[in-house]
């Protein structure tokens, strides 16, 4: 792995990559053929499933658009 890109251990990202997992599985797409439908590099959202590499915002958006899920962001409760 390249020394600069570390693994992301942040629970919210893992909470938004695991509902994207959820999601692209349960329409029944595999990483390769989201990568295609993104039109990304080979592996890509494997690399983001897994967490050794963010995406950038314009592509978790398109990821999303392919999953046609949305991402909810609110406040936590106090």
């Amino acid at each position: 792995m390249n020394s600069n890109v570390t693994p992301i251990n942040n629970k919210a990202y893992k909470k938004i990559v695991d509902a994207m997992v959820d999601a692209r599985k349960l329409q029944g797409y595999t990483q390769a053929q989201v990568d295609y439908i993104i039109g990304c590099a080979d592996g890509l959202v494997s690399k983001w499933e897994c967490g050794d590499r963010v995406p950038s915002f314009f592509m978790l958006v398109c990821w999303t658009e392919v999953l046609d899920v949305e991402i909810i962001i609110k406040s936590k409760e106090v």
